[in-house]
């Protein structure tokens, strides 16, 4: 059934996947979800849309008039010409503090404000990343358990975790899991928890981490890691790699207190590069699929 968003009304925690919408669009969201909604020459007048995520939609010929997006997400949008073939129009409509991918961006024509501290780890974001690595846990985390003290000691960090939820930075470090030792099934059943440490870590704790297991996201000595995954699981690393790239390829320079030095994107040289190399891979592996 195709819900009615025409009346001046609140809409909070709702999920809508799967639809078309062509009428007037009045109501307020809140925490809400769209998966692949179609929305045709619609006019969003007056709304205000509030951490609302938004998945492989299409915006076709849509109008925004007074309306505003805080705290929203989309992934792998599309805002694309109408039949009469118009494009997607706005009138003082803002995205403000909006997490918007490379896709989403283009023809996008929203006025976007973006916070300085722009947080890349939304709920919303976390709970898509877990839903779509829902993976077995392997009994084993590396191919060789006795290999070298690395592997050994993968394999025992490895034995003592219940749950992907628990783990920090400190467990992906040296004495405890190594990403490069992992097997091709646990890179795959860990990969959720290393995408969200990637984007949830502390400027000044984790860039080893960062540098680390970005580096670690194409195939290197050991071979190709990475056969096996879907594509949604493909295009989401792609997504959250730009959304990555894309914060800390523009930092300005600031004063950085707690290092007491200035910073700005020439420090993270060495993460962008690693990042700028995964999406490429990552890129080719999605395009390879579709063929």
């Amino acid at each position: 059934m195709i819900p009615t968003w025409k009346e001046y009304n609140y809409i909070s925690k709702q999920s809508y996947k799967d639809i078309e919408q062509y009428e007037i669009v009045k109501a307020d969201f809140e925490k809400c979800t769209f998966h692949q909604v179609s929305f045709y020459w619609n006019e969003f007048h007056c709304v205000d849309l509030k951490e609302c995520i938004f998945v492989n939609c299409t915006f076709a010929g849509v109008s925004f008039v007074d309306s505003t997006f805080v705290k929203c997400t989309f992934y792998n949008c599309e805002f694309v010409k109408s039949k009469k073939g118009n494009y997607p129009t706005s009138e003082d409509s803002y995205a403000i503090d909006c997490i918007i991918d490379e896709s989403s961006s283009q023809n996008n024509p929203l006025s976007i404000q973006q916070a300085k501290d722009e947080v890349l780890l939304t709920p919303e974001i976390k709970q898509l990343l877990y839903s779509t690595f829902v993976e077995r846990r392997p009994d084993l985390a590396v191919d060789k358990p006795g290999h070298c003290l690395s592997c050994e000691e993968t394999q025992e960090t490895h034995e003592k975790i219940i749950k992907l939820e628990t783990l920090t930075v400190d467990h992906f470090s040296i004495c405890y899991m190594s990403v490069e030792a992992f097997s091709q099934k646990a890179l795959r059943y860990y990969m959720p928890k290393l995408l969200e440490l990637l984007l949830s870590g502390e400027e000044n704790k984790w860039d080893s981490y960062k540098r680390g297991f970005l580096s670690q996201l194409i195939p290197n000595q050991f071979g190709d890691r990475f056969q096996d995954y879907h594509q949604e699981q493909i295009k989401l690393i792609v997504v959250l790699l730009e959304l990555f790239y894309n914060k800390y390829n523009k930092i300005e320079e600031t004063w950085d207190y707690e290092k007491e030095m200035m910073t700005d994107a020439s420090m993270y040289k060495d993460e962008l590069e690693h990042c700028q190399q995964a999406i490429k891979f990552w890129r080719n592996k999605w395009n390879d699929n579709n063929e």
